[in-house]
């Protein structure tokens, strides 16, 4: 899937009403939308809800659909990715136009299977919006909360504007747990030096990784302001090292995914 540039939020539909919240919990936007429960028209007296995992896209205002929890009140969190994409473009391509015109669009983003010809056109074929990596997803897994091995997340400059190139420093947010430097899976990262900047539990930090060793080290470089909610994850942390001395790039994503895996 070409995730789409933009504002990652939960859009849930409720009693009557549509709101989208970022991850910090700010309210985006409210609205009526022809989701269940997302109107008054589409509400229900149990008031069964409806959540998808969204990105908004500004310059078209449309909320690029890309996973959902419930739907209805039916829950999909033990349904196989394969089924959940199935029922979000089915569903969507359901619902009618609400009565009056609509601020925003909700969209399924759309996604491709990754076989070579596959993993091409999400990378550079023509989209409605702009690219910020794709995303792979295990066909057969159920939907998780936080960090999963169950989705991959692939970058590099020609598929998003938000890539390091390979002479720019490296930096990475981490959190403050229990005296140590935690990714979002609880990795503990080494502080570079014995510093006196003081955090407190659960603060996060932006900082700059420098070799120590056979490894790297956190160097402090700023505090994160409170509309940032989570510390990067130990793979994203990875990926972003290795492309310092190895790049993974797309021909050999296309080379495994035609089967003709490279070492």
């Amino acid at each position: 899937m070409p995730r789409p540039e933009g504002k990652r939020c939960l859009v849930v539909a409720s009693r009557g009403k549509t709101a989208s919240r970022l991850p910090h919990g700010d309210v985006l936007h409210r609205w009526r939308s022809a989701v269940p429960s997302g109107s008054p028209q589409t509400a229900t007296k149990d008031d069964q809800a409806t959540v998808l995992e969204c990105v908004f896209y500004e310059p078209s205002s449309t909320y690029y659909v890309m996973d959902v929890m419930t739907w209805g009140g039916y829950s999909l969190y033990d349904c196989t990715a394969e089924f959940r994409f199935y029922w979000l473009r089915t569903k969507l391509g359901e619902l009618e136009p609400p009565e009056e015109a609509a601020p925003y669009v909700l969209a399924p983003a759309p996604y491709f299977d990754a076989d070579g010809d596959g993993v091409l056109a999400a990378h550079g074929g023509p989209l409605p919006y702009l690219r910020d990596g794709l995303l792979f997803y295990a066909k057969q897994g159920h939907y998780a909360l936080g960090p999963t091995p169950l989705v991959a997340l692939f970058k590099d400059a020609a598929c998003t504007r938000y890539f390091a190139a390979d002479d720019e420093t490296l930096f990475v947010v981490l959190r403050h747990e229990r005296g140590e430097l935690r990714t979002l899976d609880g990795t503990a990262v080494p502080r570079a030096a014995a510093a006196a900047e003081a955090f407190a539990e659960g603060e996060l930090a932006r900082f700059q990784l420098v070799p120590a060793g056979d490894g790297v080290a956190a160097a402090f470089d700023r505090r994160c302001s409170n509309k940032r909610a989570l510390p990067d994850s130990a793979s994203k942390i990875a990926f972003a090292l290795r492309h310092k001395t190895r790049p993974l790039g797309i021909a050999e994503v296309v080379a495994v995914a035609r089967g003709n895996g490279v070492g």
